[in-house]
C-alpha cells in the first residue's frame, strides 16, 4: 500500500495571513510487487491527495469557508 500525505498552510500573498492548515491525503494499493505496478500506485495515491488538496482549497477561500 502506498500512502502519500501533504501536510498544507494556504496563506495570503500580501500580508501573509495564514488562512487555513489541512492534510490531504490518498493511498492506494499495488497490484503486483514490480517497479510499473508500484510507480502507478503512487500515481493513484497522489492523484488522490492532490484532488483532496484541490477541494479544500477551494472549501477554504469561498466567501464565508
Amino acid at each position: 500500500t502506498v500512502q502519500v500525505t501533504l501536510d498544507c498552510m494556504l496563506g495570503k500573498e500580501e500580508g501573509r495571513d495564514i488562512i487555513a492548515t489541512f492534510v490531504a491525503s490518498g493511498t492506494a494499493v499495488a497490484s503486483a510487487n514490480r517497479l510499473s505496478e508500484v510507480v502507478a500506485a503512487f500515481q493513484q495515491a497522489t492523484d488522490a491527495a492532490m484532488a483532496s488538496l484541490s477541494e479544500q482549497v477551494s472549501a477554504a477561500t469561498r466567501p464565508g469557508g
